[in-house]
């Protein structure tokens, strides 16, 4: 009876420590989202200040959506090396992420290149008025 008892309690001991650690996972995928949700963000008000001119703004705003992406990275490094305990949940949460993620990296570039085109068209249109007859 003893014996069936010790093992009842490590049974116990060993499901709430798989939930324990199931919750850390399930908590590291939400900050994974955050993470990209707020990189993405940074990047799309890049843009914006781009397109009023405020270039020190949309560089600021780059280099924090690069902050919240390397978070992001970071915590899909840890993830993808324990990929093979993840539960369902987990595993539709980590694409979700990854999604996300990239999704981030696709508006990076295009902030990018957005605020290059703004620099450019303000540069032309200061040298059309300087160049005017």
């Amino acid at each position: 009876m003893c014996s069936d008892t010790k093992s009842a309690g490590q049974s116990l001991r060993a499901r709430r420590e798989n939930m324990r650690m199931e919750a850390s996972r399930e908590l590291l995928l939400q900050k994974m989202l955050k993470a990209a949700n707020d990189a993405r963000l940074s990047y799309l008000k890049a843009i914006h200040a781009a397109r009023n001119r405020d270039f020190d703004k949309a560089k600021n705003l780059l280099e924090t959506g690069d902050g919240h992406a390397d978070i992001g990275h970071e915590i899909h490094t840890s993830l993808m090396q324990e990929i093979l305990s993840l539960s369902g949940k987990e595993l539709l949460l980590l694409i979700h992420a990854e999604d996300q993620l990239t999704g981030a990296e696709g508006n990076k570039a295009l902030a990018v290149e957005s605020i290059h085109i703004y620099q450019a068209m303000q540069y032309a249109q200061s040298n059309v008025g300087s160049h005017a007859v």
